[in-house]
């Protein structure tokens, strides 16, 4: 080996050998460098998967309840039309037979006109669906009861209802009737809308 070669060789090989722990330092630091790129870039997709994930659940839950949320209103709609139908008949029952001053037969029948068909159905889904109309609902109940309360049995074993207050309480109960139509229905509106919104 020529000695121009030989001292050049010599030289590398002692400035690898002297500076040998800080290149395996360097080399090391990259390497690890490179580990924590690759682990980022793992969480990221990770992180981003699991984001998708939580959001399609989300759209998924919130269309659920609007979707079961439509159904429990459609029902309260369907429910109050007909209480406003039997209030129209309750009070045909009353008016068709003349004026009366005093408890009759026509105001029985008018007063347990009011069938309640689908309450009891709706009473319980209010509990996890009637929101704010649950009190309106339960007062409107209530308001039905005592109309149909008002009753008596006469002394030839007739039952008569009592007709005084029955025209304004039938007033009432049909004032609340249509609020509650109207609430359902804009809560329908309402639920349209997100599940429009949350459609794939």
């Amino acid at each position: 080996m020529p000695l121009a070669d030989w001292i050049q060789h010599c030289t590398a090989a002692r400035v690898l050998y002297d500076w040998q722990t800080l290149i395996a330092g360097v080399l090391a630091l990259l390497a690890a460098l490179w580990t924590i790129r690759q682990t980022v870039k793992s969480a990221d997709r990770e992180i981003a998967a699991s984001q998708k994930q939580m959001d399609t659940t989300v759209r998924l839950e919130r269309r659920r309840a609007a979707s079961e949320g439509y159904a429990f209103h459609a029902m309260l709609l369907a429910t109050m039309k007909r209480v406003l139908k039997e209030a129209d008949e309750a009070k045909e029952l009353v008016y068709g037979c003349g004026p009366t001053d005093g408890p009759s037969v026509e105001d029985y029948e008018a007063r347990t006109h009011l069938t309640k068909l689908g309450f009891t159905e709706l009473r319980a889904a209010c509990v996890r669906y009637g929101g704010r109309l649950t009190e309106e609902f339960l007062e409107l109940e209530t308001k039905i009861d005592n109309f149909a309360s008002k009753t008596e049995q006469t002394s030839d074993h007739r039952r008569v209802g009592k007709h005084a207050g029955l025209e304004d309480e039938l007033a009432d109960i049909e004032a609340r009737v249509t609020h509650l139509q109207e609430e359902a229905a804009a809560e329908m509106k309402n639920a349209n809308a997100v599940i429009d919104a949350t459609e794939t």
